[in-house]
């Protein structure tokens, strides 16, 4: 299994697919697959203005807000996207646009190609465990965490920090906690 750390904030930004905005890309599987050729693609977008959001015919799109007011999207689906850390899955395929409530907003973007791959958004509040899946990707977005998991016992993750692996054997478990109890949003994406 190989492991990667990285500090969100040190990921460059890069153009959307419509170059309508931009976001800063965490990781793709296969590893390195371009905008056309991911099975599985994670980044958080920055949305500053009203835009469109890029069109991917075939590909589940799930987004969260991090931070920020929000936005609603409107067109192929009618959401507020309002409440933090809570996932909204919609066809990628739809042509949406995205209205800025009130100033800028991040949003967490889990892209999973039908057919390619499967992924599970979620968000740990207090400790847990859980099986690993072959690939995925943890940040911690409130609080800091202690994770434990083949490659990275008691590796400690802080807001805006990421820990990905790839490759995982089967069995392997991932360990959770907050370091202050009650206290913590640690964001978990597993992809088969």
């Amino acid at each position: 299994m190989r492991i990667e750390r990285l500090r969100l904030l040190d990921v460059p930004f890069t153009p959307w697919k419509n170059a309508a905005g931009h976001s800063r890309e965490l990781c793709t599987w296969p590893r390195g697959a371009g905008i056309d050729a991911f099975a599985c693609r994670i980044a958080v977008a920055t949305i500053a203005q009203d835009n469109p959001f890029s069109v991917f015919p075939g590909v589940l799109r799930q987004i969260m807000l991090l931070s920020g007011a929000g936005v609603r999207l409107r067109g192929g689906v009618s959401h507020d996207l309002v409440e933090p850390l809570t996932p909204f899955v919609f066809d990628g395929g739809l042509a949406v646009h995205a209205q800025v409530i009130a100033g800028a907003t991040q949003e967490f973007n889990l892209l999973v190609r039908r057919g390619k791959a499967d992924a599970d958004l979620s968000v740990w509040r207090e400790a847990a465990q859980g099986t690993l899946s072959r690939h995925g990707l943890l940040m911690a977005w409130d609080g800091d965490w202690r994770i434990n998991l083949p490659g990275a016992a008691h590796e400690p993750l802080s807001h805006g920090n990421v820990l990905i692996w790839h490759d995982a054997s089967p069995g392997n478990v991932l360990r959770a906690e907050p370091r202050a109890a009650g206290e913590g949003a640690l964001i978990v994406v597993q992809v088969q």
